[in-house]
């Protein structure tokens, strides 16, 4: 049987349209399908139905997510509801305290504006702050800026342990804008066969709040 053609969802980090690195990525990976995906002023739970319909939509293909800063939060939630592989850049993974400061209007880039709720970064507590431990995942790539201004990558670390790659970039800031560094670790996890039964995601509860059941989920490159 062929193998799947790859799947890269790029979730992009707060006030960002994603853009630079979903370019960098479809470079990288000419054959793959790059989807991006902007999180800045949407609520928690239909960035999650967004990312995790993407993946339905596309369910012959190998699924690998790819999130920066507070992408990197969603990508690592996403993922392991779905059970494939992650690449976090510089993750964001306490929100609701480092982005305190941000609740009300914000702009991006080229000077759109939208606004952050401090309703999103309670629900966001309240759906990774409440675990004492990582979630269940099969696997995740680590790569953090030494220069992050933003961040502190030992707090990071704290929280994410026995990553499959991990990675401190030396001279790399928070926006971390070459990610070409990370194009061997995509190539690791695309290598690793995943066969998974996933029975905790409903479309109507993508976090599993209510502890429903659905069908099962497979994924495989082979």
């Amino acid at each position: 049987m062929n193998e799947k053609k790859l799947l890269l969802i790029n979730i992009a980090g707060f006030a960002s349209d994603g853009k630079n690195k979903s370019n960098q990525l479809q470079k990288m990976f000419p054959d793959a399908k790059v989807v991006n995906i902007i999180i800045s002023g949407i609520d928690p739970d239909e960035v999650i139905i967004k990312v995790l319909t993407e993946v339905g939509m596309h369910q012959g293909m190998f699924p690998i997510m790819v999130g920066s800063s507070l992408g990197g939060l969603y990508a690592y939630m996403a993922s392991s509801k779905i059970d494939c592989y992650a690449v976090l850049i510089n993750p964001s993974m306490k929100p609701w305290e480092t982005l305190k400061d941000k609740v009300g209007a914000n702009s991006f880039f080229n000077g759109n504006t939208f606004e952050l709720k401090q309703k999103h970064l309670d629900r966001l507590e309240r759906l990774f702050g409440k675990h004492d431990d990582v979630l269940d995942h099969i696997g995740f790539a680590l790569f953090t800026g030494s220069d992050d201004e933003q961040l502190d990558h030992t707090v990071t670390r704290e929280i994410l342990r026995s990553p499959i790659v991990d990675c401190v970039v030396a001279g790399y800031d928070h926006r971390f804008e070459d990610i070409s560094i990370i194009k061997s670790a995509i190539e690791l996890l695309e290598k690793r066969k995943i066969a998974v039964e996933d029975d905790s995601f409903s479309p109507h509860d993508p976090f599993g709040d209510n502890e429903k059941q659905n069908k099962q989920k497979i994924y495989s490159n082979k």
